[in-house]
């Protein structure tokens, strides 16, 4: 008998790349998002972030753009950062396992198998339903079952390619990833992105610091580098 689920069930949509996480995809798209705030911010000039800031800090009649210059560079800062830290980290590891895997066969689950991984998945919510292209896909115990409409079910481990032709494409897929996340994040080492973030965060707290040590913000910015 099959053991309880050790993870839960993940429902992929597509055979190919099913295994990369979902967050990832999630973090690219919070990435390309928080790009085109900043670009918004900087063609019109006003963050929607600042409304809940103090009025003062944006009344500088000598650089009335200081501030909101300050804050959307630490934001995009950031946004580098995480991406490195969270899509970069994610997308090496997977090419570096890729790389060094040798394609094992996914292996045929007999019957008996089979049926016992349809009821833990459906105990846990996650009951086999085919999408448009007939393959269902979930990870239990450590394995990556596949079910298809004509009855067939494999497993597998997860990460490791079945085939030559999956590996050399899972190689080029994570290859493409990580070259249009370095594009994203100006190819800085992550040492490098860390540091931008560091001095763009310390560039807005000088601007808020003074702000509040003066109480008028028509002198904070004369004496900030």
């Amino acid at each position: 008998m099959i053991s309880q689920l050790s993870h839960g069930s993940t429902r992929m949509p597509a055979p190919h790349g099913r295994e990369v996480s979902q967050n990832a995809k999630l973090e690219a798209v919070q990435l390309d998002d928080t790009k085109a705030a900043i670009s918004q911010t900087k063609s019109a000039g006003v963050n929607p972030v600042l409304s809940e800031l103090e009025p003062e800090l944006l009344t500088n009649a000598k650089d009335p753009d200081a501030y909101p210059q300050a804050l959307s560079a630490k934001l995009q800062a950031h946004s580098k950062l995480r991406a490195e830290e969270g899509l970069g980290k994610l997308y090496r590891d997977l090419l570096a396992k890729t790389e060094a895997a040798e394609p094992t066969p996914a292996r045929d689950v007999d019957a008996a198998e089979a049926a016992a991984v349809r009821e833990a998945l459906k105990a846990d919510g996650s009951e086999v339903a085919f999408p448009e292209d007939g393959v269902f896909m979930s990870l239990y115990n450590g394995l990556m079952y596949t079910f298809t409409e004509d009855g067939a079910v494999t497993a597998h481990e997860p990460g490791v390619p079945r085939t030559q032709e999956e590996k050399a494409s899972r190689l080029s897929e994570y290859k493409n990833a990580i070259s249009e996340l370095e594009k994203a994040t100006g190819g800085l080492s992550l040492d490098e992105l860390r540091a931008n973030f560091e001095a763009a965060s310390q560039r807005l707290n000088e601007i808020v610091d003074r702000a509040a040590a003066t109480g008028t913000s028509g002198q904070i910015y004369d004496t900030v580098a």
